[in-house]
């Protein structure tokens, strides 16, 4: 039922884990990840909106939702501009949304380890991060600064972004 539901109406089901009283469990932080790279625009749209509201109400486990788009990511899941739209979508909504985000991305770039290939679009990641570092005057943690020279060292045309990153 929950499988049918979910393919038949999928923003019906989005809109049902924005209501607060819906706990988020690893079957929906799951769902999130998965349908962030939905090729139905609409289906997106409608996540941005679920998880901007469960942000808000911080009721995402980020190191959860991280690592499953990190699987999906490694696994070629779908285009990664998609996540990258939905990301955009929610950015700028409000400072806690937006201090969220900045470690939803920290904990993407952090998980380990780094892939043989960097994966198409990637750097936007890096880039959505620093805008929202130097919007907010956030600051990467040492752990994150020692993964970003890895990242600099294996893949070199992220040298630009990370070294203005690792500026802030």
């Amino acid at each position: 039922l929950f499988k049918d539901h979910l393919h038949q109406n999928p923003q019906a089901m989005l809109e049902r884990f924005s209501q607060v009283d819906y706990p988020i469990n690893d079957a929906s932080t799951l769902i999130f990840a998965c349908e962030s790279f939905n090729a139905n625009k609409v289906v997106r749209l409608a996540l941005a909106d679920c998880l901007s509201v469960c942000l808000a109400q911080q009721r995402v486990y980020l190191p959860k939702l991280a690592s499953y788009y990190r699987d999906l990511i490694n696994q070629n899941y779908a285009p990664l501009n998609r996540l990258v739209d939905v990301f955009a979508q929610i950015k700028g909504l409000s400072q806690s949304i937006d201090q969220q985000l900045a470690e939803l991305c920290s904990l993407i770039i952090q998980i380990q380890p780094l892939p043989e290939t960097l994966p198409k679009q990637f750097a936007k990641l890096f880039e959505l991060y620093y805008e929202l570092c130097s919007q907010y005057q956030y600051h990467p943690s040492e752990s994150l600064r020692s993964t970003l020279m890895l990242w600099q060292e294996k893949f070199k045309v992220l040298k630009p972004i990370i070294q203005k990153i690792n500026q802030e």
